[in-house]
């Protein structure tokens, strides 16, 4: 496909083309070029190759041989009110610096989309940022509703004392009581019992994770199908990012799994929430596992947990009792239909999703 119409120059040239083995190698540089930040070929492959597809999931734009422009879809399955069906979650839109404005984003954006919708693909999520511009309506996104960054702080006192502070004891009876006051609130179910998992395939965990799917898709309307198969992809085949899952059961049987895992940023430990899952009514199992999680946390010095949440679900007001009480900005959740098998009035409506921050890139 040729540059279209309204191209500024023949050095503007570009085509548009589906991706080739061996390109990673020039989608990684891309990646570092825009974003500033490197990630592996391994990660980039784990991400957008390894699970299947009905159509072809990331396109390019190319020029001179080289990639100026790329964008993927992840195809995941989704749980719908008409039945199962694979669908994109829109990841890494990215122009080369020296040609943004050129029409390059909407140009392949646009052929990714019609590719996907001809090939039954019902809509795509995304979470599209401001450098979108007029372009994010322009092709088509439809805003359905906010996921905020919600908040615990763990150690208190190191949060706000300046960085390179050097007695954080000072502030121990502040981190103590806090927490204190917190885990009080939580509380455990004694009759749950939560286990690390490291493996999925071939162990009980598996059988535990798909009792759980199969006993929870029938309450929901629209979630990605968190079954083994995806929490063994999601949180522990990728080859960059290490989660830490915690699975409970009760009686032997699955009744919820929490994936999490640490980052340092501007020198603070920060712990982040990927996934909770159990049934709506089963607080006792999420707060179990979030106990769990931040005495995981807490030992290993982590400063605070962040956790995406949708406003206004059980699993919010859940996490608001448990200490989630400070908010950090939001997302938009955005989608493009290409069907009419997730009609915008439904998919606008938060209480009918199971979302977690785990089914995008952004954690």
């Amino acid at each position: 496909m040729r540059t279209p119409q309204g191209a500024r120059s023949a050095a503007a040239h570009w085509e548009i083309r589906p991706y080739r083995d061996g390109d990673e190698r020039q989608i990684v540089e891309l990646f570092d070029r825009v974003f500033g930040r490197r990630i592996s070929e391994a990660h980039w492959r784990w991400k957008l190759r390894s699970l299947p597809s009905p159509v072809e999931n990331v396109w390019l734009a190319v020029r001179d041989g080289e990639p100026v422009f790329h964008y993927g879809g992840i195809p995941c399955r989704f749980h719908l009110p008409g039945g199962e069906a694979t669908a994109m979650v829109s990841v890494d839109a990215m122009t080369h610096p020296d040609l943004r404005r050129r029409g390059i984003l909407t140009g392949t954006v646009r052929h990714a989309h019609e590719r996907w919708g001809a090939a039954g693909v019902p809509f795509t999520l995304g979470l599209p940022n401001e450098q979108w511009g007029s372009r994010t309506a322009a092709l088509g996104w439809e805003p359905l509703f906010e996921i905020e960054w919600l908040v615990r702080p763990l150690r208190p006192w190191a949060l706000m004392a300046p960085q390179g502070a050097r007695d954080l004891s000072l502030g121990a009876p502040l981190d103590a009581g806090w927490n204190a006051l917190w885990n009080r609130k939580i509380g455990t179910d004694a009759t749950v019992e939560v286990e690390p998992v490291e493996r999925v395939t071939g162990t009980a965990a598996e059988a535990a994770l798909d009792g759980l799917w199969r006993a929870r898709r029938d309450d929901l309307e629209i979630s990605v199908v968190r079954d083994a198969a995806w929490v063994a992809w999601r949180y522990l085949a990728g080859p960059s990012i290490q989660y830490r899952v915690l699975l409970a059961t009760r009686g032997g049987e699955g009744v919820g799994y929490l994936a999490y895992r640490t980052k340092t940023a501007q020198g603070r430990e920060l712990g982040f929430v990927a996934d909770l899952f159990t049934a709506v009514d089963d607080e006792a199992a999420r707060m179990t596992l979030i106990g769990r999680a931040i005495e995981e946390m807490r030992a290993a010095g982590t400063h605070a947990a962040l956790v995406l949440a949708t406003r206004a679900t059980p699993l919010q007001r859940t996490l608001r009792r448990a200490g989630f009480v400070f908010s950090k900005g939001s997302f938009t959740v955005h989608m493009v239909p290409f069907s009419s098998a997730l009609p915008l009035q439904l998919a606008r409506e938060p209480r009918r999703w199971c979302l977690a921050g785990g089914d995008f890139d952004v954690l």
